[in-house]
C-alpha cells in the first residue's frame, strides 16, 4: 500500500472515514471521478432547467422521444444526459431509453419541500460557472474572480441581472432549508430574547427558528434587494410578527465592519475567494435589543464602506453578545 493511501485509510477526523484498503478505488479511478464531476454539474443543471423531474412526478415512467417533446429537448441529445444521471443513481432507465424518477430525483422538482432544482441550476449557470473557471486568477493574484469576469461585485451584479439574483436567493434558500431541523434541534435558544441573522436571505433559517421557540424575537438583514420579498415569505411561516426586518443601502461584503478595527494587507488577502458570494451565515443573539441594533448599525456601516472596513462575523457575533 503506498503511503499516500495509508495516510487516507488512517484518517479518522470527521471529514473521511477510515475504510479498509481493499474497499477504495484505484487512485486513478478515485482522481477520475473527481475531474468529471463538474460533467454531472451539468447534467443536472440541464435537467432542471428542462423540469425533467416535474413531468417523472405526473407519469411514473417516460421514454426520452417524449421528454424531449414536452420539453423542446434534442431526444438523442437528451439521452445521453438521462444515461449518464442514471449512472450516478439520479435516473433509472427501466427499458430501453424508457426512465423513472429516484429519491435524488424528485429534489430536483419544483413543487416540493426541500427542492434542490435551483441549488443545481445555480452551480450550473454561465454567469456562476465562468467564475469558477477562472480560479486560477483568484489562486495566483489573490483577488476575486468575479469581479475579474463579470466587471464588478456580485450584489452590484445581481442588482442588475434579476433572474440570476432570483436563481442565487433560492440556491441559498435551499441550502438554509435544508440545515434547518438540525440547527433548530442541536442548539439551545431558551436564554436568548432575540436572534439576528445577519445576512440572512429569505429568512427560512431563522423563521425555523423561531417556530420552534415561541419566546424569541427575531431581526433579518441583508441587502434590498433580498429583503424587499421577505414579509410575504415570514408570513406564510407564522413568524412575520416577531421578525423585524433590516437592510444595509449599498452593497454587503463578505466580512462585517465591527469595533473599529481594520485588517491586515495580508489578512485580507489570505480571505480572498474565487467567487465573492453572499455574506456567510452570521447568527448574533442578544439579550437586549439594544446590542442588536449596534451590530445592524456596523453592518450598515460596512454597507456603505466595502473594501475599507473588513473583519469575520465572528466579531459581530461577539460584540452583540
Amino acid at each position: 500500500m503506498s503511503a499516500a493511501l495509508k495516510t487516507v485509510t488512517q484518517r479518522n477526523d470527521g471529514y473521511i472515514p477510515t475504510q479498509d484498503a481493499s474497499s477504495l478505488p484505484p487512485p486513478e479511478a478515485a482522481l477520475t471521478q473527481m475531474l468529471a464531476a463538474p460533467l454531472v454539474t451539468q447534467a443536472l443543471r440541464v435537467v432542471a432547467e428542462l423540469g425533467i423531474a416535474d413531468l417523472l412526478a405526473t407519469k411514473a415512467r417516460r421514454s426520452v422521444d417524449e421528454l424531449a417533446a414536452e420539453t423542446g429537448a434534442h431526444a438523442p441529445s437528451l439521452y445521453r444526459f438521462m444515461r449518464a444521471l442514471a449512472s450516478c443513481g439520479v435516473f433509472v432507465e427501466t427499458g430501453e431509453r424508457v426512465f423513472e424518477s429516484t429519491p435524488m430525483a424528485e429534489l430536483l422538482r419544483s413543487d416540493i419541500e426541500g427542492s434542490l432544482r435551483d441549488l443545481a441550476i445555480f452551480m450550473g449557470a454561465d454567469w456562476h460557472w465562468s467564475v469558477w473557471g477562472d480560479a486560477p486568477y483568484s489562486a495566483r493574484t489573490g483577488r476575486v474572480a468575479w469581479e475579474h469576469v463579470h466587471g464588478k461585485e456580485v450584489f452590484p451584479y445581481f442588482a442588475e441581472n434579476r433572474e440570476a439574483a432570483r436563481v442565487f436567493d433560492n440556491a441559498m434558500t435551499s441550502l438554509s432549508k435544508m440545515v434547518a431541523k438540525a440547527v433548530v434541534g442541536a442548539y439551545d435558544f431558551s436564554a436568548i430574547g432575540k436572534l439576528a441573522d445577519i445576512a440572512g436571505g429569505h429568512g427560512s433559517l431563522l423563521a425555523a427558528i423561531l417556530q420552534a421557540n415561541a419566546h424569541l424575537k427575531g431581526l433579518l438583514f441583508d441587502v434590498p434587494q433580498v429583503i424587499a420579498g421577505v414579509r410575504d415569505r415570514l408570513e406564510a411561516e407564522g413568524v412575520a410578527e416577531r421578525c423585524e426586518l433590516a437592510s444595509g443601502d449599498r452593497k454587503c461584503k463578505k466580512r462585517l465592519f465591527t469595533g473599529g478595527r481594520e485588517e491586515s494587507k495580508e489578512r485580507q488577502e489570505g480571505n480572498s475567494f474565487p467567487v465573492s458570494s453572499r455574506l456567510p451565515l452570521c447568527l448574533t443573539a442578544a439579550r437586549q435589543t439594544r446590542s442588536v441594533s449596534a451590530t445592524l448599525r456596523r453592518a450598515r456601516e460596512s454597507c456603505g464602506a466595502c473594501g475599507r472596513r473588513r473583519a469575520h462575523q465572528s466579531s459581530a457575533a461577539q460584540s452583540a453578545r
